[in-house]
């Protein structure tokens, strides 16, 4: 299909485009028209009420329409504005109360050219065709990280070497590039036709403001009410369906005539001309009272009315206009005005906020100003007793001026009739002369009342008297001014909150008011962009919240459920750098987190979504999936409404408690990540969190950020209770180690131990629930044994062993080490893993630690949850409950360290470790903690080293230096822990893992404590650590078992790094990864193989070499060249 010629619009006129426009109030009227009309599409009088001046104004004819104004569309027959939330929704109403009139506001633009975009869609589309699009975004990936590398390889490489992958990449890189540049014209046409006049029968496309998005037709989709039509919607370039042309609607007009403000069109697609715009006949939602009607395409077309909102204007100009975004700035305070809402006061006041951090601007202290009379009314702002309205960006109120006894009405009215006896005589009304009312400066849900009213007035009156010719005072930016509502001022009050705030008083009296600085937001349409997302999800939020807090039955909590989902994935994407339509892959975004941190999030993102209430607003749905009274809803018989189709029942409950938690906590991990203020705000909430621990991974998995991350939360919102909860949930649970976890982390925070909480660990687990540990005890039927080929090192002096702690070791051998435990569940007994009692003993049983952790454990990762079994379990229960151990003394707290010591003696850990036949992982957490236990406790401490530079005249060289050293009687203390460090040490080819780094933290702690203080035994020490940093051989190769390193060494010694593939079909539901190891690696996988595009040891070698030298050396000489001509040249 040929594209049509877009008719060149005429010359701009000389009108100043930020000028004032002079009749833009009003909303219908314009020339008599003649002709017939339609009956059924017959003119309205006034979508708005006006005042007399609105009407005078209406006797002028309507303003011209440029290239570049704002405008809103009307409806012709049915009342309403076409509107679009654009953000999260992409859909078109015509709506007869828009919530918020900027959903409403459009741009007028010029033709955009598609020509390159449609090329490069087709070639995607032949790609996913085919099933080669993970394959072309690969290579293309691949193809971005060698252009940005300073090293691209030899650029001499022959064609037919270059793969097929390759060469479609290289294609798909140069038709992103005709699409930028394409964009770039468009920018550069529409910027240089801006204020060019319109006329009727001109092609024309249609961005939303507040979105950027335009007016699009999809030829390949329905639309919802009326199937029989195409859909509209917003599209995020347009496409060449986004082009409109405006047909005359009254046969008076003609075509190339020039179009005015008030105009009645019909919006024909360009490239169907026999279709147009149109609103549906029937309402959304039949069973409501909301009137909006759904925006399609068809052959039937709707008349529209073009309306201007507002003359184009940019952030450069000075004037502001009504629609903007504005602060309000107190500089005598260094304040921001702003809504807060106080726990426990039904309203939320206005009050006079100290920002904390001046450079990092803060979404609540934003205000959207609109005329009050007409909020779909654009136009400059000035001064005077026209009355304005400001409406709060994050929550959607107004601000207002009311009476404080308002919200305390029900109260008065029933006093009034108990205490009628104590009023004076004279007061009929039943209240006390007292009472008068007082006004606050507050806030309301709807904009329309009178008390919203908001008066501007310049801070200095010599502003009105410099204006000679009597005409309107235009507000412009960064102007001081005060604020009067209902014959009220805006004063500063008292302090709120310590420093950081100021209550806002309501007075009769101008003097001393508040003289408020009115700042227009300026950032990029990006950057507006973001800052809209959370405010665009709050309503959804809040309307899904009501629906579960009031429902009647269980088949209410269904309704809309699966719209909230589908809100909060768009939510992930955001605060992830995606795409907010793309589907939502759960596994994709694990590996950045894994690989990233908090890295792979935007801070900016996971503040503005705190700031706008989105987080309090997912906690607030999680309460209330599980709060009493659903609970209740959900144990009782099912039933259902009218027209609700099956019954629900507690199975389907469940399930529908699943699919809305995954998401939900996944978007609230996101939130929290390195957040502290976030994770404060959720710490209020840490029942609600422990409530979804069997339900979803992913809340252990934010509860164990949040307490290993933040010290404030850890010492001020952990109480008994969460303790208690998490203690009741291990006892519940068929041995589950996440719940060990989740106790371990309330135990320390960033490697410091909080000895509050260490405290109640004790009290409550350690010797309140010593029925839920895993006891080990030295095997006294099997006695002591020497393992084949575990020694010991050196030989030790008579009076050397007597200082070794566990020398018994040394004589006797290593124990044969049982296990035991109790447990209400069969299949994790200590009989069905192959225990038995051990003589008479009538108790849970015994088992041998090695049979327990059998050869499976070499080569399997038991601490995955991939790893399923009741073996599997147990293992990990073991290992979670001796890290729990080694945080509950961390730093010393010796209520732990001595029931621990009687319940993991010193010999029974060092036969753990040295044991071969027990695996790293187990050997990690015991060695963690034997370093808290045992070695990082009195009497050792940390001995700093003298200084160690003197005067050579200050030097005694007769008698010899001697480091600081433990004492003599105690130099052999941990002999058996350093030769197991040194045997690790000293292994070819060693494995680093987790064991490994243990065993380091326990070394670190005895060099500061100066057990390594001999020479011999610094150079038996520093010798194998040098040793150990050179990892060039310990890289495993590829296809290896689970849990082995997965880094492999190809070719010619090349790291290489393989990018995983994801799959084709999108994820819409939720997904959740096994385990944070399982979601990077599919089970039974492996990691890919990494594979830079760089042979960086190849540019090393060639780096190191002659030539380079060579080439050096000779611009060294040119440069001394260069510089001896120009000291003897005059």
């Amino acid at each position: 299909m040929s594209e049509p010629n877009s008719p060149m619009p005429p010359a701009a006129g000389s009108r100043d485009r930020a000028g004032s426009i002079a009749s833009q109030n009003s909303d219908a009227g314009g020339r008599a028209r003649g002709g017939s009309m339609d009956s059924d599409n017959g003119d309205i009088n006034v979508l708005f009420p006006t005042d007399a001046e609105e009407a005078e104004n209406e006797a002028e004819d309507s303003q011209p329409l440029r290239i570049g104004d704002y405008v809103t569309i009307r409806g012709l027959g049915l009342e309403g504005l076409l509107c679009a939330e654009g953000i999260l929704e992409d859909n078109c109403t015509l709506t007869s109360a828009p919530a918020r009139y900027d959903d409403c506001v459009f741009q007028i633009c010029l033709k955009n050219q598609y020509s390159a975009s449609r090329e490069l869609d087709n070639f995607i589309q032949n790609a996913i065709e085919k099933g080669t699009y993970d394959e072309l975004m690969a290579a293309s990936r691949l193809l971005a990280a060698a252009v940005s590398s300073p090293f691209d390889g030899d650029g001499d490489e022959e064609e037919e070497d270059v793969s097929e992958e390759a060469k479609e990449a290289k294609f798909l890189k140069a038709l992103q590039k005709g699409k930028l540049n394409e964009q770039r014209l468009n920018g550069t046409y529409m910027d240089q036709q801006l204020g060019s006049l319109m006329e009727y029968g001109q092609v024309i496309q249609l961005r939303h403001r507040k979105s950027q998005k335009y007016l699009t037709v999809d030829d390949t989709g329905v639309a919802n009410v009326e199937r029989d039509n195409l859909k509209v919607y917003l599209s995020d370039d347009g496409s060449a369906l986004s082009w409109f042309t405006l047909a005359p609607y009254y046969k008076i007009d003609r075509e190339g005539e020039q179009f005015s403000s008030n105009a009645a069109v019909y919006l024909r697609v360009a490239m169907r001309p026999k279709e147009a715009i149109r609103h549906s006949a029937v309402k959304i939602n039949k069973n409501s009272k909301n009137e909006d009607r759904e925006i399609n395409c068809s052959l039937e077309a709707s008349g529209w009315r073009i309306c201007l909102h507002s003359s184009y204007y940019n952030q450069q100009v000075e004037e502001l206009y009504a629609g903007e975004i504005v602060s309000l700035y107190d500089p005598l305070n260094n304040a921001y005005l702003t809504l807060i809402e106080v726990q426990g006061q039904f309203r939320i006041d206005c009050y006079l906020h100290i920002p904390t951090d001046v450079g990092k601007p803060d979404s609540n202290f934003l205000w959207v100003l609109e005329r009050h009379k007409n909020p779909s009314q654009g136009g400059k702002v000035a001064f005077g007793k026209e009355a304005y309205r400001f409406r709060h960006l994050n929550t959607g109120k107004y601000l207002c001026c009311r009476s404080e006894n308002m919200w305390k009405m029900g109260n008065r009215l029933v006093q009034s009739v108990l205490n009628m006896n104590k009023f004076g005589e004279g007061n009929a009304s039943g209240f006390s002369s007292e009472r008068s009312d007082n006004f606050i400066f507050a806030s309301m849900g709807g904009g329309g009342s009178q008390s919203c009213a908001i008066e501007l007035h310049p801070a200095h009156e010599a502003v009105l008297t410099r204006n000679v010719g009597g005409g309107p005072i235009y507000i412009t930016d960064n102007s001081a001014i005060k604020i009067n509502a209902a014959g009220q001022w805006l004063h500063r009050g008292d302090r709120f909150e310590g420093d950081t705030s100021f209550k806002s008083k309501a007075r009769a009296t101008k003097k001393e008011c508040s003289q408020l600085v009115m700042r227009r937001f300026v950032s990029s349409a990006a950057d507006t962009a973001e800052i809209m997302v959370g405010v665009a999800a709050i309503p959804f939020l809040k309307r899904y919240f009501m629906v579960v807090h009031k429902h009647t039955c269980l088949n209410d909590i269904w309704m809309g459920h699966s719209h909230y989902i589908h809100i909060v994935n768009q939510l992930i994407n955001f605060v992830a750098n995606s795409p907010l339509n793309s589907a939502t892959d759960y596994e994709a975004l694990e590996m950045d987190l894994t690989f990233k941190g908090a890295g792979a999030l935007s801070r900016r993102k996971q503040d503005l979504l705190r700031e706008q209430g989105v987080v309090m607003g997912i906690l607030n749905v999680l309460k209330e999936i599980v709060s009493e009274r659903t609970m209740r809803t959900a144990a009782s018989p099912p039933k259902k409404r009218h027209n609700q189709g099956r019954a629900k029942t507690h199975a389907d409950f469940e399930q529908l408690k699943r699919d809305i938690a995954g998401p939900t906590l996944w978007l609230l991990r996101l939130c929290i990540m390195d957040n502290e203020e976030s994770q404060m705000l959720c710490a209020d909430h840490l029942s609600t969190l422990i409530t979804y621990v069997p339900i979803d991974v992913t809340a252990t998995t934010c509860l164990v950020h949040m307490l290993s991350t933040n010290v404030e939360l850890q010492e001020t919102k952990v109480t008994n209770r969460d303790i208690e909860n998490f203690i009741a949930m291990i006892r519940r649970s068929k041995m589950d180690s996440n719940y060990l976890n989740l106790l371990k982390a309330t135990c320390s925070c960033k490697g410091k131990g909080i000895d509050g909480n260490q405290c109640r660990v004790v009290d409550l687990w350690l010797e309140g629930s010593e029925d839920l540990s895993i006891g080990v005890i030295e095997d006294p039927v099997m006695g002591k044994y020497h393992p084949e080929g575990v020694v010991w090192g050196k030989a030790l002096e008579q009076a050397e062993r007597e200082q070794v702690l566990g020398k018994e070791l040394l004589s006797d051998g290593l124990s044969h080490l049982m296990l035991t435990w109790g447990t209400n569940h069969d299949d994790l007994t200590v009989q069905s893993m192959g225990g038995g009692p051990m003589s008479d003993d009538a108790g849970p049983g015994y088992i041998n630690i090695k049979k327990l952790f059998d050869e499976t454990s070499f080569v399997k990762d038991i601490t995955s949850v991939s790893n399923t079994g009741a073996k599997a379990t147990v293992q990990r229960y073991f290992v979670a409950q001796l890290n729990l151990a080694a945080e509950i003394c961390l730093d010393r707290n010796y209520l732990a360290m001595d029931i621990l010591r009687k319940q993991f003696p010193y010999p029974i850990c060092i036969t753990m470790l040295k044991d071969p036949k027990l695996p790293n992982v187990l050997k990690a957490a015991t060695a963690k903690l034997m370093n808290s236990l045992y070695v990082d406790e009195d009497p050792q401490c940390e001995m700093r080293l003298p200084r160690l530079s003197h005067p050579w005249d200050d030097l005694d060289i007769t008698s010899p230096f001697k480091l600081p050293a433990v004492p003599e009687d105690q130099k052999y203390k941990f002999f058996l822990l350093q030769e197991i460090i040194k045997e690790v040490l000293e292994q070819p080819n060693g494995v680093w893992d987790d064991y490994t780094q243990s065993l380091m933290e326990i070394l670190l702690r005895l060099v500061r404590f100066r057990f390594y203080s001999d020479p011999t035994l610094l150079n038996e020490l520093v010798g194998p650590l040098v040793a150990s940093l050179d990892c060039r051989q310990q890289m495993k190769p590829a296809g290896g078992a689970e849990g082995d390193s997965r880094v492999s060494s190809k070719g010619k010694g090349n790291l290489q790094i393989e990018e995983p593939v994801t799959g084709a079909a999108a994820r819409n539901s939720y997904k959740p990864p096994k385990t944070k190891a399982a979601s990077i690696v599919p089970e039974g996988e492996g990691m890919p193989e990494l594979k830079p595009c760089i042979d960086w040891p190849g540019v090393y070698d060639f780096l190191d070499g002659l030539p380079v030298l060579y080439a050096i050396l000779i611009i060294v000489a040119i440069g001394l060249v260069v510089s001896i001509v120009q000291m003897v040249s005059p």
